[in-house]
């Protein structure tokens, strides 16, 4: 499987890829978004526009921290 190919954005928190955080991605216009293992501090909500999806590699391995406190 190529994330490329079935993804507009990667986010990784190590800034390998695409975005270091979701929100970037998003404000990129990116509408189908794959998050890497990682913890992302956001520090505020994410408005998902219409037909954006958000997918993580693993439930246990992204943490979305919307407190801005992720280290």
């Amino acid at each position: 499987m190529v994330l490329t190919n079935l993804y507009d954005a990667i986010v990784d928190p190590s800034g390998l890829y695409d975005f270091v955080l979701p929100s970037l991605a998003i404000a990129a216009g990116a509408k189908r978004i794959f998050c890497r293992p990682g913890s992302y501090a956001e520090g505020k909500d994410l408005n998902l526009p219409a037909n954006t999806v958000l997918h993580g590699a693993q439930q246990e391995t992204v943490v979305i921290d919307f407190g801005g406190t992720s280290s």
